[in-house]
């Protein structure tokens, strides 16, 4: 018998830019702008020409913007 792989994913699993955008439902270029700003950038690793994002980590940002934007 096969054993069924969780449904949850591993938060430390490294995400694509592309997994990214999905999971915030927004395009590519918005995930740039977040990686690129100034203030509270999302955060990511480089590799090579690629980015990838630890899934933890964006979800601790999103909590944290989504904090900051309900506290206004």
């Amino acid at each position: 018998m096969e054993k069924v792989k969780d449904s949850i994913p591993d938060p430390e699993a490294l995400m694509t830019t592309q997994e990214v955008c999905d999971m915030l439902q927004v395009s590519y270029h918005s995930v740039l702008r977040y990686i690129h700003r100034k203030y509270r950038p999302l955060p990511f690793k480089k590799f090579g020409k690629g980015f990838r994002f630890n899934r933890r980590e964006v979800q601790k940002w999103i909590d944290a913007e989504t904090a900051i934007f309900n506290s206004k």
